[in-house]
């Protein structure tokens, strides 16, 4: 790539990342770069179309296969994060209780401070 392509590929780089910003650093890097992959950036990068919109780039980089694998595992994670585990139910069980008996309550369950 000369310097005009990798100008070109940064700034469509930034622009990403600049909507990308509630996607966690790790999984938007990922996704970045794949831009020099996808078609519509690919054709910007060598100067065969002009920039594509954001979301356009951004549309064609989730359905690209790394983009779909990407979302999958975003997707589950959040899905195991939102779900308590069995100990945090327990804990916030016991922290409804008086104190007198959160002590009592957690022994019972086998939780130990």
């Amino acid at each position: 790539m000369d310097n005009d392509q990798k100008i070109r590929e940064l700034e469509l780089r930034i622009a990403a990342e600049r909507e990308l910003h509630d996607i966690p650093s790790g999984a938007r890097d990922i996704l970045v770069s794949q831009i020099s992959k996808v078609s519509s950036g690919k054709a910007h990068i060598f100067g065969t179309a002009k920039a594509p919109s954001t979301t356009e780039l951004l549309d064609e980089l989730w359905f690209s296969p790394v983009g779909r694998d990407l979302r999958d595992l975003l997707d589950t994670k959040e899905a195991e994060g939102a779900a308590p585990t069995t100990q945090e139910a327990k804990l916030a069980e016991i922290a409804k209780l008086p104190p007198a008996q959160r002590l009592q309550k957690a022994r019972e369950m086998g939780l130990t401070y």
